[in-house]
């Protein structure tokens, strides 16, 4: 588990334009970071103006995870999301498509193992749907967020932040 930093920021009523960044240094493995943005746009000016219609919304991200020399992944995701707000509470949910790289690349350095001196390299892709379910308490300016994803592996995330929407 980790936790990232990330702002949202709207663009008119319609747009909101998402950042995240984290950076540390791990000594002998170097830095880690991840970077990631994306842009969600809501729909809602197309459907109905009418009591109990959801909001529904088309998104786009990209996301960088690294550590030194030694690992890469790249992620993009496209998701489409629906959500109702009942009061301080919203439920949503939404399909998503992930396509993911992850590159391994190292040389043992142990002059006690037999596999010394030899590089390592390993690059994986995959590609899946997956679905999200969640929740959102909205009290005041602090917003309480806890997801599930359902897919080839399912997810639990939470969060929580600080809104001015």
């Amino acid at each position: 588990p980790m936790g990232v930093p990330q702002i949202g920021l709207g663009i008119g009523n319609n747009s909101e334009l998402l950042l995240r960044f984290l950076k540390f240094n791990l000594s002998d493995y170097g830095d880690i970071s991840l970077y990631g943005f994306g842009f969600k746009h809501n729909l809602n000016r197309f459907l109905p103006d009418l009591p109990l219609v959801p909001n529904v919304s088309i998104q786009a991200a990209f996301q960088r995870f690294k550590t030194g020399d030694i690992f890469e992944a790249n992620s993009i995701s496209l998701n489409a999301h629906t959500s109702i707000d009942l009061i301080i509470l919203s439920f949503f949910g939404g399909i998503c498509y992930d396509q993911t790289t992850a590159k391994l690349n190292y040389t043992v350095n142990n002059p006690l193992n037999e596999f010394h001196g030899q590089s390592v390299a390993y690059t994986a892709k995959a590609n899946q749907m997956r679905f999200v379910l969640g929740a959102r308490a909205k009290l005041g300016l602090l917003s309480i967020n806890a997801e599930f994803n359902l897919g080839k592996y399912n997810a639990v995330s939470a969060g929580i932040g600080i809104t001015f929407r």
